[in-house]
């Protein structure tokens, strides 16, 4: 799935799209890349990302984001498979931090009550 499939998909999907701008898209995408290593431990099948975020995962993705609880969850089932798999710069940005740098503000905010962000 590139990325214009994906502002497609959101797009047909009025309460996502409403909750979710292009740049809170990029922020979506961004913040999974960086939690991927940590919600492996959550991964039952080595194929891909969990059917459903860990509760302080959920909590973090949410706040970061400013989004309602429903919004949230269908932000998740719609975007995780492409979130996990986007092959993106943000493994290099990860390398040298400047993503890590570019959230911190979020990680220390809601991350770090929850345990998220801290490894």
């Amino acid at each position: 799935m590139n990325f214009y499939s994906v502002t497609k998909v959101i797009a047909d999907l009025p309460e996502l799209s409403a909750a979710l701008d292009y740049d809170g898209l990029i922020t979506y995408i961004d913040l999974v890349r960086l939690l991927k290593h940590d919600l492996t431990r959550f991964v039952v099948s080595e194929n891909g990302p969990p059917k459903h975020l860990p509760m302080a995962f959920h909590d973090f993705l949410k706040l970061s984001l400013e989004l309602e609880d429903e919004p949230a969850k269908l932000a998740w089932a719609t975007l995780r498979l492409f979130a996990w798999n986007f092959d993106h710069e943000a493994e290099d940005l990860r390398k040298t931090g400047c993503v890590h740098l570019k959230y911190m503000r979020l990680f220390l905010e809601h991350g770090s009550s929850r345990g998220i962000g801290m490894s």
